[in-house]
Order: C-alpha cells, then sequence, then structure tokens
C-alpha cells in the first residue's frame, strides 16, 4: 500500500488522504482531521512508502521559519535547492523561507513525519503540481476549475487501475492526494527524481514517461508526457512584458493572460499602485493577507517581476525581456517610457517585430498628448457622464471605472490585430489607444449619429439623448417597477408588432384601439400617460409572476434589472462560466467575471490568481540567463526585492 497525503494548515480544515494498492490501483481516498487519525491509518495499511504533500525541512543552515530567530541559510538565495530547481524548471511554488502562508503546514509536517518514521514508515515529501507538470505536461488547467477537475480526474482514470469505478465524489484535495501517493507508487518502482541538496530533505518528483519503460506510458499521453486532450489556448506561445499601472493597461494584458500568454508584469518595487487602492468612496477594497480587490480584479494570469528602473540594471532586465517578447504593454505618461529609454524606437531596435502597445489619456498627437488622465477624466472628455443620466441632469460617471476598462477592452483588441497583421506581414508595429478613442467608441452609435444630425438641435429621437423613465419616447422600451420591489426592463423597440399581445397579456385589452395609443407615434404623444398606466399594472404583480406572463403569451423581449451581487446566481451566467470560480491561496474559493468570449478549440483560462509583489522575480531572471549569484548581486544593490 501507498499513502499519499495533501497536508492542511491545521486539524479545524480536514486533510484528503488516498491509498493505493501495490499495482497502484486505488483502495481508498478519504479525509481526517487529526494527525492521530492519518497515524492511525498508517498503521492499518503499513505503507511501504508515505508521501506528503509539504515541505518537510528547512533550507540548510535554519531550523525554524521564526522571524526573530537568527538562522539563516547557508545559500545566497532564498528558499532550498530543490525549490529552486523546480522554479528553473518551470514549475512554480511558495519557496520554504519565513512565509507565513505555509509555516503552520510546514511545522505540522515535519512533526507528523517524524511520528511516522518513528514507527518503521518511509516518508518522502513530493508536490502534486511538479508530479501534474512532469506527468501531464504543461500547460495545466486550473485544478480548481470544472474543466480542470474533469481533466485532472480522467487522467488519473487512465493512470490509477480502479479510479473510474469509485462512486464517491472527488475533490481537488482529493486529486492532490492521489497524485502523491501515485509518486510515492513510482518512487518505489525507480520511476522518481529527487529534486535537492543531500543536506536538505529532498522533493520527490515522477520522472518524465520518457524516462519509463514503453509500456508504462498510459495511451492518452504522447511520448512528452502531454495529454492529447488538452486544448491551449489561443495566445499559448505569446509572450507578453506588462509594464502598466492602474487599469487601463492591466486589463489588456489580463486578457492576453486569458488567452494563454505568458505575461511578466513588471512593477516598481513599491508596487503597482493599484495595490494600495483600499478605499475610495467609503468602499473597503482590503482582503485577508494584505491583498487588494481592486488589484485582484486586474492582475490575474499574471507573474510579478519588482524591479528599480531608477537603475541601469533595473532596465537591462526589461530590455532583455523584450528580446524576445511579442508584446510590450506601457500606459505611462507620454515621455515617460522614452527617458528611460523604452519607448517605441528604443525596443523595435532589440527586437524589429515587436508589438509595441501603448495606452494614453488622449492619443499621441496634438495640444494635450501629454497630460496625464485617469477614467473619470476619460469619461468627461468623451461625453460619456453626459450621456448616463437623464436629459438636464447634472453629469454622472458610470461606476465600475468603465472609462479604464474599456481602454484596456480595446487596447487589447489592437494587440491582437497587430499580432495577425504580423503573421501576414512579418512586421512589428505600434499600437495606440487612447482613454479619449476608446470611451468615444464605447459610444460609437451616439456619437456618430450626434454628429449626422447636429443640424437638427430639436430632434426628440437622438440615441445620445437619455429622456427621464417617466418621459421614455417609447413606453414599450421602458423599466418599471414590480410588486416585489424588483425592476423589469422591457425592450421591444418595434413597438407595433408587439402592441396587441402585450396589452393582452397585461390585461389592459382595452387600450387596444384607444386613440390615444393605436400606433407609434401615438403612443409617443401619450407617452407620459401610457406610462402611468404601466407603473399601476406592473406595481400588481412581482417580477416572477410577470416573467412567467410574458413568457407564456408572446415574444417579448425583456429582462430582469440586476445588481451586481445577482449575477453569480443567474443560471444564464452559470450556464455559460461567465463567473469562473477560482481557488485563491488566501482567500480560498473565489468568483472573477471571466474572460467575455468562448473558444471551441483555444479555451481561455484562469491558471493563476493575480501575483504577490515581485513573486517571480528569480524565477524570471533565471530563465534570462541569470545566475544565482547574479540575482544575490542584484538584491544587494537594491535592484530587485
Amino acid at each position: 500500500m501507498f499513502l499519499g497525503i495533501d497536508l492542511t494548515t491545521k486539524e479545524q480544515k480536514p486533510t484528503a488522504c488516498a491509498i493505493l494498492d501495490e499495482h497502484g490501483g486505488l483502495v481508498s481516498v478519504t479525509k481526517l482531521s487529526t494527525d492521530d487519525d492519518m497515524v492511525a491509518l498508517a498503521e492499518a495499511h503499513s505503507p511501504p512508502i508515505i508521501a506528503i504533500d509539504s515541505p518537510l525541512g528547512f533550507p540548510e543552515g535554519m531550523d525554524c521559519l521564526e522571524e526573530d530567530h537568527d538562522c539563516q541559510s547557508i545559500h545566497s538565495f532564498k528558499g532550498r535547492v530543490g525549490e529552486r530547481q523546480l522554479i528553473a524548471e518551470g514549475i512554480g511554488l511558495y519557496l520554504t523561507t519565513k512565509r507565513s502562508i505555509i509555516k503552520p503546514m510546514i511545522y505540522r509536517a515535519i512533526e507528523l513525519a517524524k511520528r511516522f518514521e518513528v514507527l518503521g514508515f518511509q516518508v518522502i515529501e513530493v508536490y502534486p503540481f511538479a508530479a501534474k507538470v512532469r506527468l501531464l505536461g504543461k500547460p495545466l488547467p486550473k485544478k480548481t476549475t470544472r474543466e480542470g477537475h474533469n481533466f485532472l480526474s480522467e487522467r488519473l482514470e487512465g493512470m490509477i487501475p480502479g479510479l473510474k469505478a469509485y462512486d464517491g465524489k472527488l475533490d481537488h484535495d482529493h486529486v492532490d492526494a492521489l497524485f502523491a501517493a501515485y509518486t510515492a507508487w513510482l518512487h518505489h518502482h525507480g520511476r522518481t527524481d529527487s529534486m535537492g541538496s543531500v543536506n536538505e530533505v529532498p522533493i520527490v518528483v515522477p520522472g518524465k514517461p520518457t524516462q519509463w519503460p514503453s509500456a508504462s506510458i498510459p495511451e492518452e499521453y504522447d511520448s512528452d508526457g502531454a495529454s492529447r486532450n488538452y486544448k491551449p489556448g489561443a495566445l499559448q506561445g505569446i509572450k507578453v512584458v506588462d509594464w502598466t499601472i492602474w487599469q487601463f493597461g492591466p486589463v489588456a494584458a489580463t486578457m492576453m493572460g486569458d488567452l494563454g500568454a505568458d505575461v511578466v508584469k513588471i512593477e516598481s518595487l513599491d508596487g503597482d499602485p493599484g495595490r494600495a487602492v483600499f478605499a475610495a468612496g467609503g468602499v473597503d477594497r482590503s482582503l485577508p493577507a494584505g491583498r487588494n480587490a481592486y488589484f485582484e480584479a486586474n492582475h490575474r494570469n499574471k507573474r510579478s517581476v519588482a524591479l528599480d528602473l531608477k537603475k541601469p540594471e533595473g532596465i537591462e532586465i526589461v530590455r532583455k525581456l523584450v528580446e524576445d517578447a511579442d508584446v510590450f504593454i506601457q500606459n505611462f505618461r507620454q515621455g515617460v517610457a522614452e527617458r528611460l529609454g523604452l519607448g517605441y524606437n528604443d525596443l523595435k531596435k532589440l527586437n524589429p517585430k515587436l508589438i509595441y502597445a501603448s495606452g494614453s489619456g488622449y492619443g499621441p498627437l496634438g495640444p494635450d498628448s501629454g497630460e496625464p488622465a485617469l477614467d473619470s477624466a476619460a469619461q468627461a472628455r468623451s461625453g460619456l457622464m453626459f450621456a448616463t443620466g437623464p436629459d438636464g441632469a447634472e453629469p454622472y460617471p458610470v461606476q465600475g471605472v468603465i472609462g479604464d476598462q474599456i481602454g484596456g477592452i480595446t487596447l487589447a483588441w489592437g494587440i491582437l490585430a497587430a499580432l495577425v497583421a504580423r503573421n501576414i506581414h512579418g512586421v512589428g508595429q505600434r499600437v495606440d489607444v487612447s482613454h479619449l478613442s476608446s470611451s468615444m467608441w464605447l459610444q460609437g452609435l451616439a456619437v456618430s449619429m450626434g454628429s449626422l444630425t447636429r443640424d437638427k438641435p430639436n430632434s426628440e429621437i437622438n440615441l445620445s439623448s437619455n429622456p427621464p423613465r417617466d418621459n421614455a419616447y417609447n413606453p414599450l422600451a421602458n423599466h418599471y417597477k414590480c410588486g416585489d420591489g424588483r425592476w423589469i426592463m422591457l425592450a421591444n423597440f418595434q413597438a407595433d408588432r408587439y402592441w396587441v399581445s402585450f396589452t393582452q397579456a397585461l390585461g389592459l385589452e382595452d387600450l387596444v384601439d384607444d386613440p390615444r395609443f393605436h400606433d407609434t407615434p401615438a403612443r409617443g404623444e401619450n407617452r407620459r400617460e401610457l406610462i402611468q398606466i404601466l407603473d399601476d399594472t406592473f406595481a400588481q404583480k412581482t417580477y416572477n409572476r410577470w416573467a412567467k406572463i410574458l413568457n407564456a403569451s408572446g415574444d417579448f423581449i425583456f429582462s430582469p434589472v440586476q445588481s451586481l451581487q445577482e449575477l453569480a446566481d443567474d443560471p444564464q451566467v452559470i450556464a455559460n462560466g461567465y463567473m469562473a470560480e477560482v481557488e485563491h491561496p488566501d482567500l480560498g474559493p473565489v468568483k472573477l467575471a471571466d474572460h467575455p468570449i468562448r473558444y471551441s478549440e483555444t479555451p481561455n483560462r484562469i491558471i493563476r490568481v493575480a501575483p504577490e509583489l515581485g513573486q517571480h522575480t528569480e524565477e524570471v531572471l533565471l530563465t534570462l540567463g541569470y545566475t544565482w549569484d547574479d540575482i544575490t548581486g542584484l538584491q544587494d544593490l537594491g535592484v530587485i526585492l
């Protein structure tokens, strides 16, 4: 028997355990709360190897993780040798160095391992994510998504006899415990690699399937270990350097990360200012573990590199990143990038086929090209603030930082078009999008119609006009309050088509031949009277009752008026996956607005949450050819954290 343990930080959160037999077949999966329970499980099955998913030792020279203790690693870098070897292989993980996130789990794991060893069991440290990468290849879908869970479960069913017949429910913790147990079984048969120094507890990972006898490779995998059924994202293989702040630029980079691009975010040593947005207008955006809702929403699917760009060594790192990048995105005030040697003309010398994307307030030309701008300024100058409120009312901004959001979406669209052009024409280029241009395009119909009809200022039929609800020109395209306080939005713009069946559905048949309302012009002329009648009618029943009546009576166009908080429970949102559930290391399961587009063959995914400041600095530098001595030197100079 082989026991795999996906250890938690404390006994209050049950630990997933899996047992495989001598043939690697399933014996059981379960969850246990206490260390005593796990010891009892081991005693009952006597496994030759117990695999624990948790660090079982400290870096050489350290014997604890307490901040006020003077023990220090003898290495010139953070973490253990094995951890650094996995990072260099492209397998990210938390380092075993004074990290409060995993400290309780490490202490628990070390004590549990000692108890097992006293009883005569062999204990190894494993890392299920590394096992998945070694066995299944990269990229991998996020384990906490439905797609990711199904993918991993199906792969395990091909690896572990008897698992397919298991009729219990497997969650992602069970899956990790099974990968841990499977690694123990592989280790018993000599099919693993031990990562790390002999003076530290090694991390045991599966050997690559190419190292196995051919008969041992499950048929659903290619010879390199990659799943034959896994579909990469549309931008898989595209490298994006994201030097942006706030929301405009970050949203563009996030959308590309959703599509599979490798996005490296460049931050100052103080971090993106979005990390410090804790409260505005009385709304608290802080989250546990120092996280921030604004930053989390704008920065998933990225790796963070923290640099001091006031130092030439920091600029050199960015230039190295650009050498083999496909896209460089920046949204700083005009002139900032050029002063640092990171302008378009500077970087295209390094990489002529680079797509250089720039987000600005008011465009690259004109008297205000160098002026700063944020969302509210964009909404104001583009006319959006006047377009949202009722006619004659004071200007009112759209919430949700909509100017930044549409700016980021437009910038991403421009980048994608430039990538297509590069494939066709073989050229890189600069792409410019501004707050002003994107917010105008958001209102493109109204802006163009307003221009076309500017000589008719008294026209009531104007899409740039927004009359009050009680004076809506077409009462069948208006919103009404139902008896339960919910609002219903009618969108029947072809009013004459719907008029007879609509009045019948509402029990207002006497209005059909009423000369005040018999056609669209008449209803427009007498709209206030009709709106009052409809107000009184809709107030008599709940929204759900009206929805059933309208659905049963005709092909009416209507919708509930929902709050943002209601979206997560909307059955259409759920069915189409418009909100993605993500397992956050600090926040647990969270829901985020997902990428808005669906692809049948190159699906989008959320593979990582917003990074900690500088979380991937060393990992990225290693891929650029920097050595550990180089990294230590950069830390001493204050170039990196």
